[in-house]
């Protein structure tokens, strides 16, 4: 377990896409039901129907299962289309708990370089160390989808 006054560091995760900027953020945001592994990579698992992003400042990330329950994973704390975006993440967990996802698209020669930071692990309660390894695991699984779904 951590101790409060450290904190695990921060998972980052890089991929390239060859679209630009506009593109990548567009099928990050507004696509994000087609690309984001539902069956192994939420809450309701096998019947989850889809996931939506509300795309504004304040908005949700919801997901929905096939009976109509709904699911809040976090909420937009930065809308910046087509640089940048974050949000507190707590799918599953209290918002109390939330820690901090941002995702940046920078241009690069072939495409857009797409930067996920995911930190502020010391607000999870009791299981910082854990739930940092799993995401650390996770993210690859989620952006390998975005970026096939962004050839």
């Amino acid at each position: 377990m951590t101790s409060p006054t450290s904190s695990p560091p921060a998972v980052i995760k890089t991929v390239a896409v060859p679209v630009d900027p506009d593109r990548a953020f567009a099928i990050f945001t507004d696509r994000l039901g087609d690309w984001w592994p539902l069956a192994t990579h939420s809450l309701f698992r096998q019947s989850a129907a889809g996931v939506t992003l509300e795309p504004r400042l304040g908005g949700d990330i919801v997901e929905e299962s096939e009976t109509g329950e709904r699911a809040v994973w976090g909420t937009l704390t930065t809308w910046e289309p087509p640089a940048r975006l974050g949000m507190w993440w707590h799918p599953g967990s209290d918002p109390a708990d939330a820690t901090r996802v941002i995702v940046e698209f920078v241009p690069h020669a072939r495409g857009t370089l797409v930067t996920l930071t995911h930190d502020l692990w010391e607000q999870r309660r009791g299981d910082s160390d854990e739930s940092r390894a799993d995401y650390d695991i996770g993210w690859d699984i989620v952006l390998e989808q975005f970026q096939q779904t962004a050839q």
